[in-house]
């Protein structure tokens, strides 16, 4: 039997256990189908296209809408024993399929609304990823690299800092890739994140552009990270530069983690080390056989699809003219600092000379009033008979 693309997708998208639960209510939602259709080989390819074809079509006979068939097949659940609120709770996972197929459904006034949209969220392939970076600014491109090797989620990677990056590569003795933890936060496990001799060197000329901060991709003040709306942003941006007639996709940061799983599951890496190389949950028991697994060996294996910029990096010769310009600016900065420290100590100088004039200033004419009195004192004596 053909693969069903359409529900592994979805299941792909879904987390430990919660996924298991989806596999399970959208079994009994195709159960259901079988028994209301005349259909063969329910899955979620034909679900999809029967519920798409039809709601596109005039002809009124012609009926699969999911909103039509939601109260029916509550009550379908709820008649094989279960309770209501648990039979609506399968009604939700199943919603979750369309919706993640872009056709979402809105509950108004107690009734599942339709609402169409043609576009869905855009697979990356490697040449468009390669083109994307090519047209980046060096923002953009550091953060597709980086994005792509490290496959994280987007509120984990705008959250980088810099420090684990960089004692990563001070305790690597220069071997790349380079490998450190990220604590992930929706998970709450760690990620074991790899980064290529291509994306370091990128990171650092990129690094070396901005003012410094602990953050990998900081916000204009330097004081916090960019936001996640941001990183989707480098995304749309790039893929609009590179691809300008291409309109009806939806471009998301999130993908870049699809791209990795698929690179590293087409390259034969097994998928609890995918997990792992990826931030996604994993099993008290298997964690315990993964302890000896050699992860940058995982990662090597399709380190070829997840560096955007093979072989040695163009950007050597700018990254070491931006480094000699920061040193140089850095030491004007400590000079006119110099300078400034030099003239505000003359200023403090000048002040103390000019408060000790004052302060003679006024002694002598304290001196001056006193002799002004006693010669008037002794001009009265010599007037006196």
């Amino acid at each position: 039997m053909a693969e069903d693309i359409a529900l592994k997708e979805w299941l792909d998208g879904q987390e430990g256990e919660y996924r298991d639960k989806c596999r399970y209510a959208f079994a009994k939602f195709t159960e259901f189908v079988k028994e209301k259709t005349t259909w063969e080989n329910v899955n979620g390819d034909l679900v999809l296209r029967r519920h798409t074809e039809n709601r596109k079509s005039d002809d009124k006979k012609v009926k699969f809408y999911f909103d039509d068939l939601a109260p029916a097949f509550v009550n379908w659940v709820e008649a094989k024993g279960t309770s209501h609120n648990y039979a609506v709770f399968q009604l939700g996972m199943v919603r979750g399929f369309f919706k993640y197929h872009r056709e979402p459904l809105q509950v108004i006034r107690g009734k599942v609304k339709t609402v169409e949209v043609k576009k869905r969220y855009h697979a990356y392939q490697f040449d468009e990823l390669v083109k994307m970076v090519q047209v980046g600014d060096l923002e953009e491109k550091a953060a597709i690299m980086l994005g792509v090797q490290l496959g994280i989620r987007v509120g984990d990677f705008v959250a980088l800092k810099r420090k684990p990056i960089l004692e990563a590569y001070r305790n690597s003795n220069g071997v790349f890739p380079i490998e450190f933890e990220i604590m992930t936060e929706k998970e709450n496990v760690i990620s074991i994140g790899h980064i290529t001799k291509e994306v370091y060197d990128t990171l650092q000329l990129f690094w070396a552009s901005i003012p410094d901060s602990d953050y990998c991709f900081p916000s204009n003040n330097g004081r916090a990270y960019i936001s996640e709306d941001r990183a989707n942003d480098i995304m749309k941006n790039t893929y609009s530069r590179a691809y300008p007639d291409r309109k009806d996709v939806i471009i998301r940061f999130h993908e870049l983690r699809s791209y990795k799983i698929s690179i590293l599951a087409n390259a034969g890496v097994n998928e609890w080390i995918i997990k792992k190389l990826t931030g996604k949950k994993v099993s008290k028991d298997i964690n315990g056989y993964l302890t000896g697994v050699n992860l940058r060996e995982a990662f090597t294996k399709g380190a070829q699809g997840l560096t955007l910029i093979q072989g040695p990096n163009r950007n050597h010769e700018t990254l070491e003219e931006v480094s000699k310009l920061k040193v140089e600016v850095e030491e004007r900065n400590k000079q006119l600092q110099t300078l400034v420290n030099g003239l505000s100590a003359e200023n403090l100088e000048l002040k103390s000379r000019v408060s000790r004039n004052e302060l003679e200033s006024t002694e002598l004419k304290k001196r001056l009033g006193r002799i002004e009195t006693a010669l008037a004192e002794w001009k009265k004596e010599l007037e006196t008979p």
